[in-house]
């Protein structure tokens, strides 16, 4: 495992030294983590629980850690909702896998260094032979007088 990388969700972690070590590093992600809550009939309660989900491996950038925890939200009938954490607080890594999207939850047992050979976050430019390509591939394209896509 890299220098910085924690891999035992139960070690302490120094935040400020995990965020100068690893903050943009590329990262390897295959598993992620998916918040669900379903409704509990029985006693008016909304269960909220966290579990992982296996991806295929994706490489992104390390933006964060955060801890979440589950737990339940009590409905009063009419007097609002409370919550009501259970459980031990658990700590992820947060990834994007593209600077606009949304940073997804990856346990710390779903992240792997990115080696050399892994496939690369694209950077964003195109080199001359794909602009080429598209531009070809652009001419068999209708188009009306004002030269729109139809």
């Amino acid at each position: 495992m890299t220098k910085g990388f924690v891999s035992d969700p139960n070690k302490r972690i120094n935040v400020k030294r995990l965020a100068e070590t690893l903050m943009g590093k590329t990262v390897l992600v295959d598993k992620i983590v998916k918040r669900s809550s379903h409704y509990d009939g029985t006693s008016r309660n909304i269960k909220v629980v966290y579990a992982e989900q296996k991806i295929t491996p994706r490489t992104g950038w390390l933006t964060g850690v955060r801890w979440y925890r589950g737990g339940d939200v009590k409905d009063y009938y009419g007097d609002g909702r409370e919550w009501h954490p259970s459980g031990k607080a658990i700590p992820h890594y947060l990834v994007v896998f593209w600077p606009t999207q949304n940073p997804v939850k990856v346990p710390f047992d779903g992240l792997v260094p990115w080696n050399e050979g892994d496939p690369e976050p694209w950077d964003g430019t195109w080199d001359a032979e794909e602009r080429r390509s598209m531009s070809l591939c652009a001419i068999d394209y209708e188009r009306d007088e004002k030269g729109r896509f139809i």
